[in-house]
């Protein structure tokens, strides 16, 4: 997600993006709004204070994209690893595969570089409801593949589960699921390209259905594989 938002800002920590896109470098990105302000410091340093909440990415190690208010107005900054300040406190997600941490800023110090001109929360919300339908409808599409598969060789009663109709329901609606949730996934990706409004709409609803269908699909591959 960093990468794909700082990249798409010219100047925006642009020896940063190489790193991340080819995983040298890894980021945390705030997709909620916590309590960060920044205040200019006598050496023209941005000086950044408060709680920014559980930061999806955050780790030790990882550059930290956060939400800041700075001149009345929420901002965006790039906080570097190691940054004296900032604290990053681990916490246990429901997702194995992601990490998360609780990330506060005491008195921490960044260039005016670190602003990235330009990115607002609008943008950042619907670049990551793109990603996670993406993501969704990955997962939707894998319990499909899982079910489908393991009824075609799964003997019950002398033939195969998948001769049986309640199976095949249950494969059929999980297919349907899975390419509605992919074209909406590859819509509000293409609308990121669009204007603001259009990407907004495309992404809430490729989120809204990706989401569900993952879950429903994930509910009815557990049904198939008999659990």
């Amino acid at each position: 997600l960093a990468a794909i938002l700082l990249d798409r800002y010219p100047g925006a920590a642009d020896e940063l993006v190489p790193r991340l896109a080819s995983g040298e470098a890894h980021a945390g990105v705030a997709t909620e709004e916590g309590t960060l302000t920044a205040r200019r410091d006598e050496a023209g340093g941005l000086v950044i204070d408060g709680d920014a909440g559980l930061v999806l990415g955050a780790d030790e190690d990882a550059v930290l994209l956060l939400p800041v208010a700075y001149d009345d107005t929420l901002r965006w900054f790039v906080v570097g690893p190691g940054t004296p300040g900032v604290e990053v406190e681990p916490s246990t997600p429901l997702d194995a595969s992601q990490a998360l941490a609780r990330v506060r800023l005491n008195a921490a110090v960044v260039p005016p570089a670190a602003l990235i001109v330009g990115l607002d929360d609008a943008v950042v919300r619907d670049m990551a409801v793109t990603l996670a339908a993406a993501e969704a409808s990955g997962v939707a599409a894998w319990c499909l593949r899982t079910a489908s598969e393991y009824a075609a060789v799964r003997e019950q009663f002398g033939q195969k589960i998948g001769a049986f109709q309640a199976v095949k329901h249950l494969c059929a609606h999980a297919l349907c699921r899975a390419e509605q949730a992919g074209a909406l996934a590859w819509d509000a990706a293409r609308a990121a390209d669009d204007s603001a409004d259009q990407h907004t709409f495309a992404s809430a609803i490729a989120g809204a259905a990706a989401l569900d269908a993952a879950v429903a699909n994930a509910k009815d591959c557990i049904q198939v594989l008999g659990g």
